[in-house]
């Protein structure tokens, strides 16, 4: 099943350096793994944490102005919450969050109950 799943060369490191080979995942490795590859798509002042355990939900630190904004990367973000953004979160959410997203489509593609029942 693993072949069928098209990622990014990218991705797939990731995925490599994150699963081992009992198929268990490092959510510890997969947060830091998450955080250099946004800052190598030139993302900077922001960190990304897997909170919520046991669902661990990508989430976004970032540093807007004088403050630091959090945005949760939901996959199915309520109308109500992406009314509220205001401007960084809004931007967060479709450049930063939207990244993560698809990674974590094609990860669970492969592991569904692992990423979403540890």
């Amino acid at each position: 099943m693993l072949k069928d799943i098209i990622m990014t060369p990218r991705q797939r490191e990731i995925y490599d350096a994150v699963v081992d080979g009992s198929g268990k995942i490092d959510f510890l490795a997969l947060e830091k793994k998450l955080n250099e590859w946004i800052r190598e798509e030139g993302f900077s002042n922001i960190e990304v944490k897997l909170e919520m355990p046991p669902l661990y939900i990508p989430t976004v630190y970032a540093k807007c102005g004088s403050g630091t904004e959090k945005v949760y990367c939901w996959e199915f973000p309520s109308i109500y919450e992406l009314r509220n953004f205001n401007e960084c979160q809004s931007r967060i959410y479709w450049s930063v969050c939207e990244k993560i997203l698809d990674f974590k489509w094609r990860f669970n593609e492969v592991y569904s109950d692992e990423f979403s029942s540890k």
